[in-house]
């Protein structure tokens, strides 16, 4: 199937960020329909008159691959659509997920963490959301090395969020992992990994593969591991 071109799936990109994810049935073409099927994010409202989207993350990733500025898609995203997406990346791969996990009496937060049972590792994520800044490799570093003394500070306190995530003790090692809807500079990076957004899937898919590749930069302990039972 042929998708429609980029400024097409730009401006249905605008109207469903505006929209609040939904927009007129009458407004979308028999062709954009269809391709926003092949997307699997769509569906109907009980009256059929709108069309809703459960995510923009992979029509805002499908206008990217159109060639469609980074800067302009992102206007149309929010934080809460790439820690969306990224959620459900993990929960599908069979991770022990959560969103907004909050330690040191609940003034530090981590915007993801994902429990890799099978691999003993927790992935402690930052959704760095588009900001003018982000474009600039030093933001990025300063950020990178700003969420690893973050993950090393949630290591060193997990006893406390024992209650209410108990997986974490099944992690071996936690992994700071910051993602970006750039793609600016990648790879570890002042004892982050930095995984644009484009390529999550493929990083969640071979994680045992690029962990053996970085861990001498990327991993921290876990002072909450109690093994596998």
């Amino acid at each position: 199937m042929e998708f429609p071109d980029s400024r097409q799936l730009c401006v249905l990109l605008k109207k469903f960020s505006e929209g609040k994810g939904c927009i007129s049935r009458e407004f979308i073409s028999k062709g954009e329909l269809a391709a926003l099927s092949s997307l699997g994010i769509i569906y109907r409202t009980i009256t059929h008159k709108e069309v809703c989207v459960r995510s923009l993350i992979p029509l805002a990733l499908k206008v990217l691959e159109l060639g469609v500025d980074p800067q302009e898609v992102s206007t149309y995203l929010s934080w809460r659509d790439f820690e969306a997406l990224i959620l459900d990346y993990l929960v599908r791969f069979g991770y022990k997920a959560f969103r907004g996990v909050r330690f040191t009496s609940r003034r530090l937060e981590v915007d993801v963490l994902g429990i890799d049972e099978i691999n003993a590792l927790g992935l402690v994520i930052d959704c760095k959301h588009w900001m003018p800044g982000y474009r600039k490799a030093g933001k990025l570093r300063e950020a990178a090395a700003k969420h690893r003394e973050k993950v090393v500070r949630l290591s060193e306190e997990c006893r406390a969020l024992l209650p209410k995530y108990y997986p974490i003790v099944r992690a071996r090692y936690y992994v700071p992992v910051v993602v970006t809807l750039t793609e600016t500079i990648k790879g570890p990076v002042k004892g982050s990994l930095i995984v644009p957004v484009r390529v999550m899937r493929d990083f969640i898919v071979n994680l045992r593969y690029y962990i053996d590749v970085f861990q001498d930069v990327a991993l921290i302990p876990n002072k909450c591991y109690e093994g596998r039972k």
